[in-house]
C-alpha cells in the first residue's frame, strides 16, 4: 500500500487571504457566544474554521458555524454595471472580512447594545468599491443596516426595520457619512430612487445619484459630495417622468450611529514645500468644492514643479500616493484654481497601460483668461504619473523626439517640457516614449508609455 501523499507546490498566499483567516480564529476566539460542544475545544473550533488548499489559486476559507454562507449564495447575483462610475473590482458579494470588521466596530462602540452580538447573525450583502471606499449591506436578524469602510475607519448606520410591502413610505435614509456616502432602506418594488446633495447655496455644485442595490432593501451611494451643510434629498422616480421626483428632503440628515478608527495609521509628512502644497489641495477640495477624498492624509508627497503661466505668473504641481493610489494636484482652466483627484496607478483590471510606468494627469498652463470652450486653446507644460518599485532612473521622450526634463520621488514622476507650453495634441502623451532602470542600471522597461 503506498501511503505517500503529494502535496501541491509551496505557494505564498495574498496577504488579504492570511488578514481573512487571521480575523476568523479571533472571531471565534474572541467570540463569547461560540461554545463548541464539550471541554477544551474553542481553539480546535476556531482553528477549524479555516480551511485553506492550496491548488494553484484556489483558496477556500470555510467556517464550521456561519451556515449563513448557504443563504448568502442563494442570493447571489450579478454584480452592478460597471460601466456606471468606478467601481473596479466590485463583488457580487461582500467579503466576508468587511464584515468582520464591521461587526467588531460595532461590539467596541458605546452602542453595541443595539446590534446583534453574535457574528454568526451578521449576513453581508453585496459590496460596491469605489476607490478607498468599500460598502456593503447588512442583515442584522430581523433588521437591517448600511456599512462603509475605509482603510482606517469603519461607519454603520443605525439599524433598521425593512420597510414592509404596504408601508406608505418608500424609501427612507439610513445614513450620509463624512465620506459623502449614501445608505437607503427602499421598500419592494419601489423602482428607481434618487439621493441629492446640493452644495450651490454655497458655491459647489449639485450631485445627485442613484444608489446601487446590495440587498436586503438597502441601497448605497457613491462617495462624491460632503453632506455638511448641504441641501441633502431623497426619492423616488415618478412613472413616465424621466427628470421629476418625489422627494424628501433631510434638512439635517442622519449621519452613521457608530463611527471606529479601527485600523490607525500615522499620516504623512506635510512639512516640506510638496507636502505643504499637497495639504493646501486638499483643503481647497474639502472646503470649496465639497468633494471627498478619503483617507487622503495617508498620501506620501512625491514629485513636484514649479513652472511659468501667463505673463510669467509661477505655477507649480504636485503629486503624491499611497500604495496604488495617485494624485497630481496642478492648475485647473475650468475652475480656475488648483484641483486634485485620485487615480489608480496599477492592478486595475481596466488599465491599459503598462505595470513600469503609469499616467496620472497633466499640467495645464494657467492662460489668464477663460479657455476656449472646446479646450483648443489649452496649453501644457508635461505631465505626470506613477512608477514601480524597482524604478530608480527614468527618462522620457515625446514622439518628436524631443527629451523632458524628468522628477522622480516616492514612485512617482513629473515629465516636464524645457520648452514652451503646448497643446495636448501636440502633447501627445500616448505616444510618449520612456526608458526606466533599476538601481543597478539595468534597463527594466522600456517603449511607449501607452502599449498598442
Amino acid at each position: 500500500m503506498d501511503d505517500k501523499f503529494e502535496l501541491p507546490p509551496r505557494r505564498e498566499l495574498p496577504e488579504d487571504i492570511k488578514d481573512r483567516m487571521r480575523a476568523t480564529v479571533r472571531m471565534r476566539m474572541d467570540d463569547p457566544q461560540f461554545e463548541p460542544e464539550g471541554r477544551g475545544r474553542r481553539f480546535l473550533a476556531a482553528a477549524a474554521a479555516i480551511l485553506v488548499v492550496a491548488v494553484g489559486a484556489a483558496v477556500v476559507v470555510q467556517s464550521v458555524q456561519d451556515d449563513h454562507a448557504a443563504n448568502d449564495a442563494k442570493e447571489t447575483t450579478t454584480s452592478p454595471n460597471p460601466t456606471e462610475g468606478f467601481q473596479s473590482g466590485n463583488q457580487a458579494m461582500a467579503d466576508r472580512s468587511l464584515v468582520d470588521r464591521c461587526w467588531r466596530a460595532a461590539m467596541a462602540s458605546p452602542q453595541a447594545e443595539r446590534y446583534p452580538k453574535r457574528r454568526e447573525e451578521w449576513m453581508g450583502g453585496r459590496q460596491m468599491n469605489w476607490g478607498q471606499v468599500r460598502q456593503i449591506g447588512l442583515r442584522l436578524g430581523q433588521q437591517v443596516a448600511a456599512c462603509e469602510l475605509s482603510e482606517t475607519t469603519v461607519w454603520l448606520s443605525e439599524p433598521q426595520t425593512p420597510l414592509a410591502p404596504d408601508d406608505p413610505t418608500p424609501i427612507r435614509l439610513m445614513m450620509l457619512t463624512p465620506n459623502g456616502g449614501s445608505a437607503v432602506n427602499v421598500r419592494d418594488g419601489v423602482g428607481k430612487t434618487v439621493v441629492g446633495v446640493d452644495q450651490s447655496a454655497r458655491g459647489g455644485t449639485v450631485a445627485a445619484l442613484e444608489p446601487f442595490d446590495v440587498f436586503y432593501g438597502v441601497r448605497v451611494g457613491e462617495p462624491r459630495q460632503l453632506p455638511g451643510g448641504a441641501k441633502v434629498h431623497v426619492g423616488t422616480q415618478k412613472p413616465g417622468e424621466q427628470y421629476r421626483f418625489n422627494d424628501v428632503e433631510y434638512p439635517n440628515p442622519q449621519g452613521p450611529l457608530v463611527t471606529v478608527l479601527d485600523r490607525p495609521l500615522p499620516p504623512a509628512e506635510r512639512t516640506s514645500v510638496a507636502g505643504k502644497k499637497l495639504a493646501e489641495c486638499i483643503t481647497n477640495e474639502r472646503t470649496k468644492h465639497f468633494r471627498p477624498l478619503v483617507d487622503a492624509e495617508l498620501l506620501v508627497p512625491g514629485a513636484y514643479t514649479e513652472y511659468q503661466g501667463a505673463a510669467g505668473k509661477k505655477q507649480w504641481a504636485v503629486t503624491a500616493r499611497y500604495k496604488d493610489h495617485i494624485t497630481t494636484c496642478a492648475w485647473n482652466s475650468r475652475t480656475g484654481d488648483y484641483r486634485m483627484g485620485i487615480n489608480f496607478a496599477f492592478g486595475v483590471p481596466e488599465d491599459t497601460v503598462n505595470q513600469v510606468v503609469s499616467y496620472s494627469g497633466q499640467l495645464p498652463v494657467d492662460p489668464g483668461k477663460r479657455p476656449a470652450d472646446d479646450g483648443s486653446d489649452e496649453r501644457h507644460a508635461g505631465f505626470t504619473g506613477a512608477v514601480s518599485e524597482q524604478v530608480a532612473e527614468l527618462s522620457m521622450t515625446l514622439h518628436n523626439g524631443t527629451p523632458l526634463r524628468v522628477t522622480l520621488k516616492n514612485g512617482t514622476f513629473i515629465a516636464q517640457l524645457t520648452g514652451a507650453p503646448v497643446t495636448s495634441q501636440e502633447l501627445d502623451v500616448p505616444r510618449a516614449t520612456y526608458v526606466a532602470k533599476d538601481a543597478t542600471g539595468k534597463v527594466i522597461g522600456s517603449g511607449r508609455l501607452y502599449p498598442e
